[in-house]
């Protein structure tokens, strides 16, 4: 939490140049995510009793471009709930409700194993960064602390 009490955003720039990703697809996906869901916590109830989290269409082959700039690829509340929506995520990779696409990620608590993150075939998500919003959204709300800045 910043000193003001509001939750602060990082974006690794370095770290998605160093691999070869676009730092504005994440920027724009960690922009897009805070706006929806600036305290870490919106998730879904799956009909298997697991509770999933966002991230679902997080890769930049999945994006596309805004007056050049590669931007992310996002998921809308039909991905969550049934809806007269006429799509899952913007671009429409997705063809059923707490779907995957290939690159694509989710945190998934288990009731009798906890927190993990699953990609599309199954296994392990991402590298998590330190301090990263997916790194935070692992800890419980009184392990939160305060940020310096």
């Amino acid at each position: 939490m910043t000193s003001a009490g509001t939750p602060p955003g990082k974006v690794f720039a370095k770290l998605d140049i160093e691999s070869g990703s676009s730092w504005t697809a994440t920027l724009n996906h960690e922009l897009l995510e805070m706006l929806a869901d600036p305290w870490i916590n919106w998730c879904a109830m799956g009909s298997d009793s697991r509770i999933y989290a966002l991230d679902a269409v997080e890769d930049d082959r999945l994006g596309y471009k805004i007056d050049g700039v590669l931007v992310s690829d996002f998921i809308t509340p039909a991905w969550f709930e049934r809806t007269d929506a006429d799509r899952l995520d913007f671009k429409q990779h997705l063809s059923k409700q707490l779907d995957l696409a290939r690159g694509g990620y989710i945190s998934v608590l288990d009731p009798s194993t906890g927190w993990t993150q699953l990609n599309a075939r199954g296994e392990g998500g991402p590298r998590v960064a330190p301090g990263s919003r997916r790194q935070r959204r692992k800890l419980i709300r009184p392990a939160w602390r305060n940020s310096l800045r």
